[in-house]
């Protein structure tokens, strides 16, 4: 199974607010919706990330070490966009170069 950027976002958001119910707030989604991108991006990786019990789950050192990589996969796939808007900015300016003795108008 293939992961997804925004299934990172939500696995990164939860390290961060440390409570599913505040992810599901951020995201404008169900947390039954949460629960279950945690539990795909869980089998996505094929190793445990969370320790859970009766009401909550939190990560476990996999689970960091997973949040971890997915920041930085996150900040690079928005590194590429701006790469790609820049050479397309770049396709559509045009360069004007002078030598005249005086300022061009």
């Amino acid at each position: 199974m293939m992961l997804n950027l925004e299934d990172l976002e939500q696995l990164v958001a939860f390290h961060r607010l440390g409570r599913l119910s505040k992810v599901a707030e951020e995201y404008h989604i169900s947390q039954p919706s949460i629960t279950r991108t945690m539990k795909r991006v869980e089998e996505s990786f094929g190793v445990p990330l969370f320790l859970r019990t009766a009401n909550q789950i939190e990560l476990n050192e996999t689970g960091k070490k997973a949040v971890e990589y997915a920041a930085d996969l996150l900040k690079s796939a928005k590194n590429v966009i701006m790469q790609v808007q820049a050479f397309h900015q770049r396709l559509c300016t045009i360069t004007v170069e002078s030598c005249a003795p005086a300022p061009l108008w």
